[in-house]
Parts: C-alpha cells; structure tokens; sequence
C-alpha cells in the first residue's frame, strides 16, 4: 500500500463557511483513502497558527523561485490566450447582432 501524502490546507477566509473551504472539505472526502488533507481555518487567531519548519538551503529557495518564474510564465500564457478567446467571442458576437438586425 502506498504512504499517503499529507497536506495542511490554510483557509483564510472571513466567513464561517467560505466557498474555499466548502472546496477544501469536499476534496478532503473525495481524497481521504489517498491524502491526509489537514484543513486549517482559524487565521483570526495568530498563536493558533501551526508552526511549520520552512528551513530552505539557498538552492532549495533558487529551484523553488526558479519553478515560481515559469509557472507565472504559464499562467501569463493562459491569460494571453483567454483575452484572445474573449475579443474572438466579441467580435462574433458583435456579427451575428449586426447579422440580425440586418
């Protein structure tokens, strides 16, 4: 049997019942044979806040910025192409109107 990964999941929300963490609980219940998926939510309180080793080497935080850099590439990409999909909808949009009326 595989060890199951274990993730703590910190929700920062200010209300009670956040759509995050309606999110987070759901994929807790649909992963739970696979992930430990501790949920933490009470950031409104410091001192409860878990206490977490982040102890990096300095190559450890360079690969770690340098993964950072290209996925924000990426996300730059998508955006890219969702603001072409966007002007594409707009502008067929703006045909199929005149198209009508005509």
């Amino acid at each position: 049997m595989a060890v199951k990964k274990n993730i703590l999941a910190i929700i920062g929300s200010a209300s009670e019942n956040s759509a995050n963490l309606q999110l987070v609980e759901f994929i807790r219940d649909v992963t739970k044979h696979h992930l430990n998926l501790s949920v933490y939510n009470e950031l409104k309180v410091e001192e409860q806040a878990p206490k977490i080793d982040v102890a990096l080497n300095s190559d450890e935080i360079r690969y770690t910025i340098h993964c950072l850099l290209k996925q924000e590439d990426k996300l730059k990409n998508a955006l890219t192409q969702v603001r072409n999909t966007i002007t594409k909808l707009d502008i067929m949009l703006e045909c199929a109107i005149e198209k009508e009326n005509n």
